[in-house]
């Protein structure tokens, strides 16, 4: 997966090529998880993170918090979905 691939591109000092990998995930799922958010919306979180986690290791703190609010925001919905579906059954 690209997912998989940017960390370990990011895991060996490849920083360039995992932020590619990571950015083209993210636009493969972003998609999807606005369609059906309770497929995509943790995996897009994840992706996320994982965006902010590169962008804070290569000094790019502002980008790097930009990226990890939106993890938060996006699995914040993720878990409500979780927790409101949980309670509809």
């Amino acid at each position: 997966s690209l997912y998989g691939s940017a960390v370990i591109l990011s895991d060996t000092g490849q920083p360039a090529q995992a932020l590619t990998d990571y950015e083209k995930a993210r636009d493969l799922i972003e998609g999807p998880a606005r369609a059906s958010p309770e497929d995509g919306q943790a995996q897009l979180g994840k992706v996320y993170l994982g965006i902010g986690a590169l962008l804070a290791r290569i000094g790019k703190p502002t980008e790097a918090k930009s990226a990890d609010e939106r993890a938060v925001a996006i699995l914040e919905r993720a878990r409500q979905q979780v927790v409101t579906h949980g309670e509809s059954e």
